[in-house]
């Protein structure tokens, strides 16, 4: 599999054609990949989990704190770190209403509170201020915020990353926030899939920008701060296409989106109508 051209915005195709990191993860029960990509007319999932709309909130925080740096036409400092009590304020001003969560966010999680939510949230801030004064001071932000598309022989390679900046040598680097851990060398499925993700960041990199050395990051800012990291080659390249081109393949095949049953059923949007979680 070759890629032919790479895009920084988003093109039209049937879903037998489209591949992404969320399909791959999701694919993982065949149930819930039919719910989220193939069932018409798409269904709304029935809540969203806080963890999911505290990631959302930080990612939509942070993207706006490189946009103002952006703007003003300067490198990053590290002054701007986050202000921890103006980014919990902003979270309950946002998502407390009536000493209630907004629909549709839900906490699945038993013994926890929002309060238990907050708490994490200001590790996100306390880990993300560690980490831009110690890797991001001195860089140029070059784009926030963007898709990124991949167009091979057969099949489309979609994405979105956080941020790229440009560092003082020159070399350009493609950021992503998880609000996540880093994955544990146990879980393989984990390590893989966030392989296949820098994978997919480093060529598009390479592709767009060919003349610049091209580095993908992975930053994981619950817990201890983490980082994973690809730099492109053409054994990267090769490896990751052929093993989307593969997955892609065999998700064609498909006929029957069987449940599979796994330790994430009760954080799964779907399991209302789910045949196994019933």
């Amino acid at each position: 599999m070759k890629v032919i051209s790479v895009s920084d915005r988003f093109s039209s195709h049937p879903e037998e054609k489209v591949i992404t990191i969320s399909r791959v993860s999701s694919a993982n029960c065949p149930f819930s990949y039919f719910k989220s990509y193939i069932e018409k007319p798409k269904p709304k999932p029935p809540f969203e989990t806080i963890e999911i709309g505290i990631g959302s909130f930080f990612h939509s925080y942070v993207e706006n704190i490189f946009k103002i740096i952006s703007s003003e036409d300067r490198s990053i400092a590290d002054s701007d770190i986050i202000d921890i009590d103006e980014l919990v304020s902003d979270f309950k001003l946002a998502f407390i209403w009536d000493s209630k969560l907004i629909k549709p966010y839900k906490i699945i999680k038993n013994n926890t509170n929002i309060e238990y939510y907050i708490t994490r949230l200001i590790g996100f801030g306390k880990n993300f201020n560690k980490f831009l004064k110690n890797s991001l001071v001195n860089h140029t932000v070059f784009d926030v915020e963007g898709d990124l598309e991949i167009e091979t022989e057969k099949y489309i390679i979609r994405g979105k990353y956080d941020l790229t900046t440009k560092n003082p040598n020159g070399d350009l680097i493609l950021w992503d926030w998880k609000t996540g851990q880093a994955p544990n060398p146990r879980y393989i499925k984990d390590l893989k899939v966030k392989k296949l993700q820098l994978g997919i960041y480093a060529i598009w990199m390479a592709h767009k920008y060919p003349e610049n050395k091209i580095r993908g990051t992975v930053v994981f800012l619950r817990g201890e701060l983490a980082q994973l990291t690809e730099v492109f080659s053409e054994s990267i390249e090769q490896e990751v296409l052929t093993y989307l081109f593969k997955w892609r393949e065999k998700i064609n095949k498909l006929e029957k989106y069987i449940p599979m049953k796994s330790g994430l059923c009760p954080w799964c949007a779907w399991k209302s109508t789910c045949p196994a979680w019933k």
